[in-house]
């Protein structure tokens, strides 16, 4: 080997050295401002809870159904139909039909790959967008209720969620996953701790339902649905900007 080639690795290897120091030094720096994962799930849950809200107390009061809540929903199909009420049911059929398409389109576009939430996310925003718009602009508030139970269906599977976490519309099975927790912690064949995501998880379905009943009473229509919109807009963004880290990301340890 030369010395001129000697020489330029030589020269070389504290370069590269230095930009891995560098590149480690700007994964470490990321990291402490990046949010777990687990907090995102827990922030779509709580915008899960709070679109339910909303649509159940300021839409179309005069069938009263969920956007995401579909057990509910289903029983009130039935109900209506006993009552004679067809015109309800078709609605409520409607809105479920719409969660169902969404639910679907929405495991089309993640599949359970977190490379994929961005654009799934994105999608959830975008729809949550249209019925603010169709709402400004005049439009029928079944159309409205449609879009939300459409976009409730999407977020179902629009965050690949780790070490537990993950998003859902439903509270029955929370509560059948909680219930059956504290059941094996009583037993002995589980510790408390494994009680932690399920509950925290319910509560943050109920909490942003509390809060989009407040929003409901203290704000305009128009703002109260923007809201979950301007909220999954800033999700996207955090994780395309590597803000959000995986449960289990050792880069701090690296």
């Amino acid at each position: 080997m030369s010395d001129e080639t000697k020489n330029s690795r030589d020269i070389l290897m504290p370069q590269n050295s230095e930009s891995r120091r560098r590149d480690t030094e700007m994964r470490q720096h990321f990291a402490r401002l990046s949010v777990p994962q687990g907090f995102v799930s827990l922030i779509l849950n709580s915008v899960a809870g709070y679109v339910d809200a909303v649509g159940y107390l300021a839409l179309l009061s005069s069938i009263r159904m969920f956007p995401s809540f579909m057990s509910g929903n289903l029983t009130k199909i039935v109900t209506s139909v006993a009552n004679g009420d067809g015109t309800t049911s078709l609605k409520i059929t409607g809105a479920v039909l719409a969660f169902f398409v969404g639910s679907v389109i929405g495991r089309l576009v993640n599949a359970g790959e977190p490379r994929r939430d961005p654009a799934s996310l994105a999608l959830v925003a975008g729809v949550l967008g249209a019925s603010t718009v169709n709402l400004v602009m005049g439009g029928h508030e079944y159309l409205t209720l449609v879009a939300l139970a459409a976009a409730m269906g999407m977020i179902n599977h629009s965050f690949s969620g780790n070490m537990d976490f993950y998003v859902r519309t439903f509270l029955s099975g929370m509560l059948v996953t909680l219930a059956g927790t504290v059941a094996d912690v009583i037993a002995g064949r589980a510790n408390w701790r494994e009680m932690v995501v399920p509950l925290a998880t319910l509560l943050s379905v109920l909490s942003g339902a509390f809060a989009g009943a407040l929003m409901v009473i203290h704000a305009p229509l128009a703002v109260s649905i923007s809201l979950p919109t301007a909220v999954i807009t800033i999700v996207v963004i955090a994780l395309l900007t590597g803000l959000v880290r995986p449960e289990d990301d050792e880069a701090l340890e690296d």
